[in-house]
């Protein structure tokens, strides 16, 4: 936990997470009222015997609305994206490191019966 000083400038990256988060729990509850809409709305088509011909604009407009929310949340409250080509990722590292697959490593194969034939 680090302690803001007075004056210091406000770190955005941290400011853009937290505003993503919001979104999400924003978008999170408009989805979960509009989920509630739609079960009122077809337990009165019900209780009036009408049948179920389409979804209210108040209920589709509300939907478009929680799901754009929640797209928006996402991409604010992720990382930095990477660059696509991996030479800026793998600049700096030697060609060995590259390489280096250790979990297609073997110790046990047999090369070591055949050692122990010798």
């Amino acid at each position: 936990y680090q302690r803001r000083v007075r004056g210091a400038p406000i770190n955005r990256y941290n400011l853009k997470m937290k505003l993503g988060r919001i979104l999400l729990l924003l978008s999170a509850l408009i989805l979960l009222h509009t989920t509630i809409l739609m079960i009122q709305h077809r337990t009165y088509l019900r209780l009036i015997e009408k049948p179920f011909t389409s979804v209210p604009s108040e209920i589709l407009l509300e939907c478009a609305s929680g799901v754009i929310l929640c797209v928006w949340g996402v991409v604010a409250s992720s990382d930095e994206f990477l660059p696509i080509q991996t030479i800026h990722v793998h600049r700096k590292k030697s060609f060995d490191s590259r390489n280096s697959r250790p979990s297609f490593w073997q110790f046990r194969h047999r090369g070591q019966v055949i050692d122990r034939e010798a």
